[in-house]
């Protein structure tokens, strides 16, 4: 398998990770990037970078340019991934690293600043990359959150061609 790089970007991509890591020992580079250290501490990755911490550049270059293709995972909507996703696939695209994106919208039902928020951040994102996947968590009748895990770990791991 090529040197692939998974980014889970704040709680989402974070969880995402860990149902990966629970469901298949794939010996994927997995990277849990967020703003909580406590949520953090709770990252199955391999690998686990805080925003704020002053070397966080330099760190996520070198994983990054380490491995052949980058995945994205976050969740829209919220702070960490709506903002930071954003700033990686220009950090990506600035570096001519290849990259794929997975997304996840949030529901209806949530905080309309909530769903604005995640309807700006992926019309940005479609102007930065053509290979964006996005999770509409409305298409999906009687959702649980494990099911859409398992989604979304579906998705990655098909892209992976795990």
């Amino acid at each position: 398998m090529s040197n692939y790089l998974v980014i889970g970007i704040g709680g989402y991509g974070s969880n995402i990770l860990n149902f990966i890591s629970s469901q298949n020992d794939s010996g994927l580079t997995t990277l849990s990037v967020q703003r909580s250290i406590e949520l953090l501490s709770l990252s199955k990755s391999n690998f686990k970078l805080n925003i704020l911490d002053l070397d966080f550049n330099s760190n996520i270059e070198l994983l990054i340019n380490e491995s052949t293709k980058t995945f994205i995972l976050a969740g829209l909507g919220g702070n960490t991934g709506s903002s930071y996703s954003i700033e990686l696939v220009k950090k990506l695209n600035k570096l001519k690293q290849p990259f794929e994106i997975i997304v996840n919208m949030p529901f209806n039902w949530e905080d309309i600043k909530r769903i604005n928020r995640a309807n700006d951040t992926l019309e940005i994102l479609k102007k930065e990359s053509s290979l964006i996947h996005i999770i509409e968590n409305n298409s999906i009748k009687n959702s649980s959150f494990d099911l859409l895990d398992k989604l979304a770990c579906d998705k990655i791991l098909e892209r992976l061609k795990i």
